[in-house]
């Protein structure tokens, strides 16, 4: 028996199969969990980032952030951890955002309206940062974000300061650390 032959693209290339597409898509999506510390709200502030794969950790990060209110750290774990993960994502890649911030997953569900125009100035950082992948945000409890809150204070405790590459980053979209 003959095997059907293969359909050509204008190119003469064969077409990849559907089925190839979805095992793609169905790969286990990338993992990311942030949070965002400040003591005294505003005060010291800091934000943990943990990225996994398959269960494994990839990256596992946490970094003092300077003097900031809850809510621009908890963005701040968001942009920063969209900046950290952009050389592991490839296409196809799906990235799972998991933040204990209510506010801040509605606020970028656009559930809540953003009223406070820094908050507002992050939204958008972290929006342009994110355009240009598959992704979902989604809102956990402080029980199953336990490692990235570890990172967070981690980072406040020891001052552990970004690389200079992620504050060249930051300032583009014009926040300072």
């Amino acid at each position: 028996m003959k095997k059907p032959s293969k359909q050509l693209n204008l190119f003469g290339q064969s077409e990849p199969d559907a089925t190839t597409h979805e095992k793609r898509l169905d790969k286990a999506p990338w993992k990311m969990f942030i949070d965002g510390a400040s003591r005294n709200n505003p005060g010291p502030s800091a934000v943990g980032i943990h990225l996994s794969k398959d269960k494994t950790a990839i990256l596992n990060e946490g970094f003092f952030t300077g003097i900031k209110t809850n809510n621009q750290a908890e963005y701040l774990a968001l942009i920063i951890g969209v900046i950290l993960t952009e050389q592991q994502l490839k296409p196809f890649d799906r990235l799972e955002i998991n933040a204990d911030s209510q506010l801040l997953v509605r606020q970028m569900e656009g559930v809540y309206k953003i009223k406070n125009n820094e908050l507002k100035k992050y939204a958008a950082c972290a929006q342009q940062l994110l355009e240009p992948y598959t992704y979902t945000i989604k809102h956990v409890f402080r029980e199953q974000n336990t490692i990235a809150d570890a990172l967070a204070n981690k980072g406040l405790d020891q001052k552990i300061i970004p690389s200079d590459a992620i504050i060249k980053r930051l300032k583009k979209y014009d926040i300072i650390l």
